[in-house]
C-alpha cells in the first residue's frame, strides 16, 4: 500500500505532499513504522495520530494499539521531520468512528502527547 501512496507523488510531479495515518496503514497490514514510514519519509507532511489494532481494526489512542508508534515517534525525531500533526482519535461507537466524549478526546491527546513528546526536538538556548 505505500507503494499506492507513492504513485500519487510521482504521478502529481511531487506537488502533492502525503498524509500520513499510521492506524490505516495498521488497518490495511502495513506496519507503519517498518514499512510504510521508510517508503513515505520525504513525502510526508502531515501526521494523523490515532492507532489502531490489527486484529479487529479497531480505532485505539495513540501508543495503544499495533501502529508501531514508540518506533514510529523515534523515526521522526531522528529524521528531523517537521511537519504537522492532527489528533484524530475517532474513538466514538466502540472505535468505529462517530462523536465522542470530552473525557475520552482528553484521554487521545494525553496519549499522543505522551508518545510522541521524547520525539520531539528540544528547544536550543
Amino acid at each position: 500500500m505505500p507503494e499506492r501512496c507513492l504513485d500519487l507523488v510521482e504521478a502529481s510531479s511531487g506537488r502533492v505532499g502525503l498524509i500520513l495515518d499510521p492506524a490505516n496503514f495498521v488497518q490495511c497490514g502495513v506496519r507503519p513504522a517498518d514499512e510504510a514510514w521508510p517508503a513515505l519519509a520525504e513525502h510526508t507532511v502531515y501526521l494523523h495520530a490515532k492507532d489502531a489494532l490489527a486484529a479487529s481494526g479497531r480505532v485505539v489512542p495513540v501508543g495503544e494499539g499495533d501502529a508501531q508508534w514508540a518506533a514510529l515517534a523515534s523515526a521522526l525525531g531522528a529524521s528531523g521531520w517537521d511537519g504537522f500533526v492532527s489528533l484524530e482519535p475517532h474513538l466514538g461507537l466502540g472505535g468505529r468512528g462517530g462523536p465522542i466524549t470530552t473525557g475520552r478526546w482528553v484521554q487521545a491527546l494525553e496519549s499522543a502527547r505522551r508518545v510522541l513528546e521524547p520525539a520531539a526536538p528540544s528547544a536550543t538556548p
